[in-house]
């Protein structure tokens, strides 16, 4: 039980210790992927993916993904964040709820992985989203072409 209520409450008390003095880096979680290749290039230093540890009792470093965005943004620009990915996620809920298209609800399923995950990190801040995001909608939207095509000549003959 211990480590359960450790774990839930870990990135709460983490985000807490880092409010009480934080620090800015702009955009380096959110375009870490960016910062990553950057790097990779020789232009900037390499960016530590790992979060600052805080003892909160306990050694953590996880701090939900306000802590991130508020790290990237300030908490202003965290506020502002939070509210337009909001509305991405209800837009594509909507787009999918409606046209029933695979390639929507294959962004959504993604959209709504982050947001299940986001208590304890920022999900976009791996490349591995974003090439989810976009390889999943060309490929779903392949896949919907195609049936399209395998309807439309199952329809003529």
């Amino acid at each position: 039980l211990y480590k359960v209520l450790t774990y839930i409450g870990g990135p709460i008390g983490v985000l807490n210790e880092y409010l009480k003095n934080c620090n800015f880096f702009f955009g380096r979680n959110t375009f870490m992927t960016i910062y990553n290749l950057l790097a990779k290039l020789r232009i900037i230093d390499k960016i530590n993916q790992y979060q600052d540890f805080y003892n909160i009792p306990i050694r953590c470093n996880v701090g939900t993904w306000i802590r991130e965005l508020s790290e990237d943004f300030t908490i202003g620009g965290a506020a502002f964040a939070s509210l337009i990915f909001g509305i991405v996620v209800g837009y594509f809920y909507k787009i999918a709820i409606e046209k029933k298209k695979i390639q929507h609800i294959v962004v959504l399923s993604i959209l709504i992985l982050v947001v299940c995950m986001s208590f304890f990190d920022w999900r976009f801040r791996n490349a591995n989203i974003w090439i989810s995001i976009l390889s999943g909608y060309f490929i779903a939207k392949k896949i919907s072409i195609k049936s399209m095509e395998k309807k439309e000549n199952n329809f003529v003959k």
